[in-house]
């Protein structure tokens, strides 16, 4: 009848926090060294010991920089490490190593401890400072010595040579960072006040410490007697700046030698070339000597076979040149000559005329370049039937081998060869090898033919192609051609009816 009564009242129950001994931590420090050198390293070593009557939480420890005697937790934190959790009376031990300044100023040092759960005393959760007082080292004192990689007792005039350098700090202190410089003089003795060549950074050097450099340096550009060294700029507090300058290298310094005027390999030339054509050459002109060349002269010849009877075909003029290692100056020169009419092998060399001064003539001209002159071949007229009855269509193939060339590429920079019928354009390929078809209407009598070489812009637009060209109707009609560069060749394709047959497949 009443279902509100359905449950008692409540009885309360208090639950009260368990009754448990609590930890305390606290922190002592100790350091391996408190008088550091200046600039060196101290460890320092924090132990943490619950000394309170229940077990501790894990927590973290942390080590302070501090201006003063008494550490907190708002000095400067400069490492930090974990501590497990301690049973009463348990311990824990850490360490860090740490840089020490420069500058002769007492810190101290200490650790805290962060408090657990339950701890019963957090304010000596901190240890008592240690302190830390740099001991002054003396000062730096920096020493030059160089050496040079080669012998300086016939030096070329603006030749490059390299100069080894090691500066060391004999000092009792550190050096900061500085600059070695390095000189040549007209007398025995190098100051900074000298011909200044090259600078290279040393980096700060602790006491006895080393560091080895090196320089590529020039030498005068006037024959006599010099000397070579380096000098180290001065480093704060340094204890003697009079032995900043190494002793001297004596070198001499020779007149120059002769010019000698130097010929590369020629590049771009081809194997074959049909009559009419042209031959090219590219080479190109160096000093290699030590003196400057006079304005010279090349001249490109051709022979049969005996250079004693080659004939120039072409000159160039080669411009006065400082040696290469003053200053590079390549000279490149382009020559295109025609070939000859009659059939047979040529060599096509360059050769640059001596110089005054010039004695050595060994490289004065070029490899011989040899080339094949081979029968001109026109595209020759070509006679077709199509039976009566079929379709006044053949299938043309032009087929092409770009030839010649020693150098093998591909691509449109060898250029294109056009197949043109009846004044339409109806095949062309820019292949290196290639055979294209095309299936094409003619009519029926005469059908003009042309085959167009039209010449590249890259290394192998210097080499003509040779091809063939098949015209197939009933039968299959066909014609070689090798054309010179930039040419064409024309021909009649003859189309006649013949008997009803079968006619062409066009597969």
């Amino acid at each position: 009848s009443d279902t509100t009564n359905n449950c008692s009242a409540g009885l309360p129950v208090t639950v009260s926090e368990p009754v448990l001994d609590p930890p305390d931590l606290v922190v002592s420090v100790s350091v391996d060294n408190d008088t550091p050198d200046a600039g060196g390293e101290f460890e320092l070593t924090a132990t943490v010991r619950n000394v309170g009557d229940g077990a501790s939480s894990s927590t973290t420890l942390r080590y302070y920089r501090s201006r003063d005697a008494t550490v907190s937790a708002s000095d400067i934190v400069v490492g930090m490490g974990p501590v497990d959790a301690l049973d009463a009376s348990g311990m824990s031990t850490g360490s860090i190593a740490r840089k020490v300044p420069t500058i002769a100023q007492t810190d101290y040092y200490g650790a805290c401890v962060e408090a657990v759960r339950n701890e019963s005393d957090t304010t000596n959760n901190c240890s008592a400072a240690v302190a830390i007082t740099p001991q002054r080292l003396g000062p730096p004192d920096l020493v030059v010595v160089v050496s040079a990689g080669s012998d300086l007792s016939e030096l070329a005039p603006g030749r490059s040579l390299d100069l080894d350098a090691t500066v060391t700090n004999v000092g009792d202190g550190p050096s900061a960072r500085t600059t070695l410089r390095y000189y040549w003089s007209t007398d025995g003795t190098i100051t900074p006040s000298d011909t200044e060549l090259a600078t290279d950074a040393v980096l700060a050097l602790p006491a006895t410490g080393r560091s080895n450099q090196s320089a590529a340096v020039t030498a005068p550009s006037e024959p006599g007697a010099y000397y070579f060294g380096a000098c180290v700029d001065a480093v704060p507090d340094e204890s003697d700046t009079t032995n900043n300058c190494s002793p001297a290298l004596a070198a001499t310094v020779r007149p120059p030698g002769p010019p000698d005027l130097h010929l590369s390999i020629p590049t771009s030339w081809c194997r074959t070339h049909p009559q009419g054509d042209k031959a090219f050459l590219s080479v190109a002109v160096l000093n290699y000597g030590e003196s400057t060349s006079a304005q010279s002269t090349m001249r490109f010849y051709l022979h049969s076979g005996d250079t004693s009877a080659k004939w120039q075909v072409a000159t160039r003029t080669v411009a006065s040149a400082p040696p290469t290692f003053q200053e590079y100056v390549l000279q490149n020169f382009d020559v295109s000559v025609d070939v000859p009419n009659t059939l047979g092998r040529y060599g096509l060399v360059a050769c640059v005329d001596l110089v005054e001064g010039e004695t050595e003539t060994t490289n004065n001209c070029t490899q011989n370049s040899a080339f094949e002159v081979v029968q001109y071949d026109p595209l020759d007229d070509l006679d077709l039937t199509i039976p009566e009855g079929c379709p006044l269509e053949a299938e043309i193939c032009l087929s092409v081998v770009k030839r010649g060339h020693w150098n093998v590429h591909t691509g449109h920079e060898e250029g294109l060869v056009r197949f043109n019928l009846n004044g339409s354009a109806t095949l062309g390929t820019d292949k290196k090898y290639d055979r294209v078809c095309a299936t094409v209407p003619v009519n029926a009598g005469s059908n003009s033919m042309q085959v167009d070489v039209v010449p590249g812009s890259g290394w192998q637009k210097l080499c003509p192609p040779s091809g063939s060209l098949t015209v197939r109707g009933n039968s299959a009609v066909s014609s070689g051609w090798y054309i010179p560069l930039g040419s064409s060749t024309t021909s009649t394709l003859n189309v006649s009816l013949g008997d009803a047959g079968t006619c062409p497949a066009k597969d």
